[in-house]
């Protein structure tokens, strides 16, 4: 497991590096890639981005605060409570995470490329999903009542 954490932290500076050239904190970033999974309708409050991103509220204030101010995100009037204001990504939004993900996409593979051959890395990739699968699995059975 010492290895899977570290190759982790590894592959989260080479993408927190590639977001920052775009002008993005890796939180700032998150948000944007949660919001680009949903459909582009969609609107999440801020309880469900934190949710997701795992991020306190507060922490999350401050992101989407920034990522209002740089219009990378709609926050609509009409809530008296902004916590529960839902979020939007923008079309800017969209455009630039897309672009993002390219990017850590490009990092992931520097880092990979040449270490690992290409079946190896489909074995790895199978041998990860089968792990987290159960590690999840095991997590909601405990969190259930």
């Amino acid at each position: 497991m010492t290895a899977v954490f570290r190759l982790s932290d590894l592959t989260l500076r080479a993408s927190s590096g590639r977001v920052a050239t775009l002008g993005l904190t890796f939180s700032e970033f998150e948000v944007l890639a949660t919001l680009r999974g949903f459909p582009s309708a969609a609107r999440l409050t801020p309880g469900e981005l934190s949710a997701a991103i795992l991020l306190t509220s507060g922490g999350l204030t401050k992101v989407l605060r920034t990522l209002e101010e740089k219009g990378l995100v709609l926050r609509p009037d009409g809530a008296a409570d902004r916590r529960s204001k839902p979020v939007a990504l923008t079309a800017k939004g969209r455009r630039l995470v897309e672009k993002a993900m390219a990017e850590i996409l490009r990092a992931d593979t520097e880092l990979i490329e040449g270490a690992i051959a290409s079946r190896e890395l489909e074995t790895l990739n199978r041998l990860l999903a089968k792990a987290l699968d159960a590690a999840e699995r095991d997590a909601e059975e405990r969190n259930s009542p």
